[in-house]
């Protein structure tokens, strides 16, 4: 697409710059790049997915660099409160679109969002209906499954579940997507997947909070600080919390006290919801950075790919 969009902006004059490899510990040179486009002119718009965004943010933060006034457009994992907070400290805007890789865009960013990540579903090209799906003995979601008709999309797609839920409401918002007719809003976009372990079952919503708010609010750094990882060891299930050693000196001990005591506390059971992982030391901690996946994304949840024999 990039190639496309050079070729036709040189056919009509103009010399777009070609796109160049940064990797995930390059967010510096974004970060000066913003900067430079904050100090020549008008402040600069980055697609990003919202971890490369959060990264993009804190080292601007960490070498004193003004961004302010950037907007960041992000997709590809969830916007959540912790990610748009460390974004908005630096003076900067962030947005979200949602889409899906079969289809691609699914949503636009509302422009009166009541949450971080609300937006207008395209409803003349996607259908949607929910169904309850059981996550645990008392507790279920509702995940969207999607139905798409139309020709010009990658695919056809007839009630394809898509591992998504979160808030489907139909509210006039006054925006310029509402007065075109896109009156059905989807917002705090998560998916269903979870973390389970000795017989407990955590959420993909409770792991976001935990990693993006809780652990930072009490030990510092920022929500692509901190990441769970599923392992197998000697054919017992073991949980890694991984701690990027930006955080700093932390007691091992204070973080997986932490942890458990907000799985006893999400679940309603003080002090007894965390016990099957107090008993088996389910959990250590980690020092090292957080996986990321091939597209730079942080996910509060890795689980590693299975070697083939």
């Amino acid at each position: 697409m990039a190639h496309y969009v050079i070729h036709a902006s040189r056919l009509l004059g103009y010399r777009a710059p070609a796109p160049e490899y940064v990797p995930l510990a390059g967010a510096a040179r974004i970060a000066a790049w913003l900067a430079e486009a904050r100090a020549n002119g008008p402040s600069a718009w980055l697609n990003t997915n919202a971890a490369s965004a959060v990264r993009v943010a804190m080292a601007a933060k960490e070498m004193g660099l003004d961004i302010s006034g950037s907007l960041f457009r992000c997709g590809g994992e969830p916007l959540t409160p912790g990610k748009e907070k460390v974004i908005e400290d630096s003076g900067c805007r962030v947005v979200c679109h949602y889409s899906m890789g079969e289809i691609g865009r699914i949503g636009i960013a509302c422009a009166k969002a009541q949450a971080v990540d609300d937006v207008h579903v395209l409803s003349d090209k996607i259908a949607v209906i929910r169904h309850a799906k059981p996550m645990t003995p008392k507790n279920e979601v509702l995940v969207n499954f999607y139905t798409t008709l139309l020709a010009t999309p990658p695919k056809l797609m007839l009630n394809v579940e898509s591992g998504d839920h979160g808030v489907l409401e139909r509210r006039s918002c006054g925006c310029v997507w509402d007065r075109l007719g896109y009156n059905l809003h989807f917002h705090t976009i998560r998916s269903y997947e979870k973390l389970t372990s000795e017989g407990m079952n955590f959420l993909g919503s409770g792991l976001i909070q935990l990693v993006e708010e809780v652990l930072p609010e009490h030990f510092g750094g920022y929500p692509t600080d901190y990441q769970f990882v599923e392992v197998e060891e000697d054919g017992l299930p073991k949980v890694e919390l991984v701690v990027s050693p930006r955080v700093g000196k932390v007691s091992e001990s204070d973080i997986v006290t932490v942890v458990l005591q907000y799985l006893d506390r999400i679940h309603g059971q003080a002090g007894h919801y965390g016990d099957p992982w107090r008993e088996a030391k389910t959990l250590r901690v980690t020092r090292q950075e957080p996986y990321a996946t091939g597209s730079s994304k942080v996910l509060a949840l890795h689980v590693p790919q299975l070697k083939s024999p």
